[in-house]
């Protein structure tokens, strides 16, 4: 992976096929197909980053490789909510592109081999997305969605175990065609694609939580120390709005205040990633921690007097 550009901060790599494809595609005369393709998944993935940046996650990189742009973030969606959103946004700008170009073609009475070719990619590229298994799109959307119920990490592994249903199915397919003699490799190399990348997302949601506190232990360690950023906000805040004020940057720090802007706690941002998984992202931070600590006994706390952040609410509001 090769970086050539900073904007705004946003490092942007070109992997090495990318700097084979073009001339690749120009010497077997694919060179228009090419780049719709490439255009295409670009504004997929250049509109989920858009909403991404708009609801708060910061964009560490962006790298282009053959299928186009993949936007990484530095942190996660915040919320149910806010994944919802940033998930639907690739499928519908790709079904826009699509509704677009089919458009000019009926204004127009023009139907240019370019424009059906942008047309039928981009309704099935976000058709295909909005399929309910991860990684695809539909896939983080439904997670999202089960989220509250099931708690992120199981929504997750529900999916991805669906991803690596539908993809064994696709490989399956892609096998039988080739045992007919059907030269069509695309089914099987999807299927592979998507089974390896729904392990992955099983695998990763399992280490995320605990990724981001080794890398805190090594800063530590090195000797470094971390940044402390102290935020004050009501009791009867959501998770949902806490968790925006979280940065990635150093270590966060959340004191309590009762309605009369008196402190009567602090919890640490470990508190609000518990709740995030537990699906409590719509819970306010009283009825967050009181739920918590019925399953969890310890919490990076300080307290005057009682040893339970939901105590300590009920006697401020008595």
């Amino acid at each position: 992976m090769l970086t050539f550009a900073y904007v705004r901060g946003v490092e942007i790599r070109c992997s090495i096929p990318v700097l084979l494809l073009l001339p690749a595609a120009a010497a077997f005369g694919r060179l228009e197909t090419a780049c719709v393709l490439m255009f295409s998944l670009t504004m997929h993935e250049f509109a989920h980053a858009v909403m991404a940046e708009r609801l708060g996650s910061r964009i560490h990189s962006m790298e282009l490789q053959p299928f186009g742009f993949i936007a990484r973030l530095q942190n996660s969606p915040a919320t149910a909510g806010d994944a919802i959103a940033i998930s639907t946004a690739g499928p519908m700008a790709s079904l826009f592109m699509a509704m677009s170009a089919a458009g000019i073609m009926y204004l127009t009475n023009d139907i240019r081999p370019i424009l059906s070719q942008f047309a039928a990619f981009n309704l099935s590229l976000g058709l295909i997305n909005l399929i309910p298994v991860l990684p695809l799109d539909g896939g983080r959307l439904f997670a999202a969605i089960f989220e509250r119920r099931l708690g992120k990490v199981r929504a997750v592994r529900l999916f991805a175990a669906f991803g690596g249903v539908f993809g064994a199915t696709c490989a399956l397919f892609g096998i039988l065609l080739i045992a007919k003699g059907i030269a069509n490799p695309s089914p099987l190399i999807t299927g592979i694609f998507v089974m390896l990348a729904a392990f992955a997302e099983r695998k990763t949601v399992a280490i995320s939580g605990a990724k981001s506190k080794l890398m805190q232990g090594a800063t530590l360690r090195s000797g470094r120390a971390l940044t402390v950023h102290t935020t004050a906000m009501s009791a009867n805040t959501t998770v949902r709005d806490a968790l925006r004020t979280v940065t990635n940057s150093g270590y966060n720090v959340i004191i309590l205040l009762d309605s009369s802007c008196r402190s009567i706690g602090t919890i640490d941002e470990g508190v609000l990633f518990d709740a995030m998984y537990k699906g409590l992202s719509e819970r306010t931070l009283h009825e967050a921690i009181s739920m918590l600590s019925r399953t969890k006994g310890h919490f990076c706390m300080s307290f005057e007097d009682d040893p339970t952040p939901s105590d300590r609410i009920k006697n401020s509001e008595n």
